[in-house]
């Protein structure tokens, strides 16, 4: 939502009680990179703009950063709960053998430890 009126022709400020906007001349006009990522390839480009009406194009850059990250962390969890279920399948057929071979020694004659697969 712009601070500007929709007036295409003569840009509103509002701090300067409606008179029109002096572009260059305001410290508060400012140049913007922006990415348009509807055409392909995508290719940056500058324009300027009030400070305040640019806040909004920031408001979504910094909220599709935050989704890609939580995209992207969610995602390495779920890789290592999968290595983690990997490790612990692994560590639990290591002890299977374990305790296979511990029963098979024979101590005075008896079976030290019985394991049931």
């Amino acid at each position: 939502m712009s601070i500007f009126t929709s007036d295409k022709k003569t840009k509103r400020c509002p701090f300067m009680s409606g008179k029109p906007c002096m572009q260059h001349e305001c410290m508060l006009y400012q140049p913007i990179i922006v990415v348009d990522k509807s055409k392909t390839p995508s290719q940056p480009f500058e324009r300027f703009d009030c400070t305040f009406n640019n806040q909004n194009i920031h408001g979504q850059s910094l909220g599709q950063a935050a989704h890609e990250t939580g995209a992207a962390i969610e995602s390495l969890r779920n890789e290592v709960i999968k290595e983690s279920r990997i490790a612990r399948q692994e560590t639990q057929q290591q002890h299977r053998e374990r305790l296979q071979q511990t029963a098979s020694l024979d101590h005075n004659g008896r079976t030290i430890l019985e394991y049931r697969a």
